[in-house]
Order: C-alpha cells, then sequence, then structure tokens
C-alpha cells in the first residue's frame, strides 16, 4: 500500500472571531484537512496506523542493515591498515631465486 508524503502545513493561529473563529481561518483550515486528506489518499485511521507501523518496522530494519555495513566496513579497514603495515613476505622459491640471481645472475654478456 503506497503511502504518500505527508505535507508540511501549518494550523492557523486561532484568533479572534467569536466562538468559532473567524470564517477566513476556518476556511484555511479546512483547505489543510483537505491537503491532508487528498495526501494520504482517503486511508482511515486504522490504515493510517497500519502504514506508520510498517515504514518504522522499515527504517528499523534499514538501520540495522546500516549498522552492519558499517561494522564489516570497519573490520575491512582495519585489515586493510593491519596488511599495510604488516611486511609481505616472498615465497620461499622466489627468495632464493633472487639470491642465486643476485650471486650468479649479474654478468654482463658482451
Amino acid at each position: 500500500m503506497p503511502v504518500r508524503e505527508a505535507p508540511v502545513v501549518s494550523v492557523p493561529e486561532r484568533s479572534g472571531g467569536g466562538l468559532f473563529g473567524g470564517k477566513k481561518r476556518l476556511e484555511a483550515e479546512n483547505a489543510q484537512l483537505r491537503e491532508w486528506v487528498e495526501r494520504l489518499g482517503g486511508l482511515d485511521a486504522m490504515q493510517i496506523t497500519a502504514a506508520t507501523e510498517q515504514l518504522r518496522a522499515e527504517q528499523a530494519r534499514l538501520q540495522a542493515a546500516i549498522q552492519d555495513a558499517d561494522h564489516r566496513l570497519r573490520e575491512i579497514e582495519a585489515q586493510i591498515v593491519q596488511r599495510v603495515r604488516t611486511p609481505r613476505r616472498r615465497p620461499r622459491l622466489a627468495c632464493q631465486f633472487m639470491g642465486a640471481w643476485r650471486t650468479h645472475g649479474r654478468r654482463s654478456h658482451g
């Protein structure tokens, strides 16, 4: 059930105009209430409550996913830092080859 974004409206100040307020204030309030009803797509109170609960649950799931991703990112960053600080070892065969090359392989053929 799609829920539309709620409008950002303010209720006009109640000032003067007798027991029920002035006609202009009532018309403005009525227009704002119509806008809310239109935005909510004619949902009743139970549907609005269900949609609100659904959106809150989705927000909680998304927040948990963000925290999980943040935790994994920090672990990966720590691994990268550890690898940068730890000297990389050459495989034994490569070390033997390099030692032999340094000793015997620098001959110029000319």
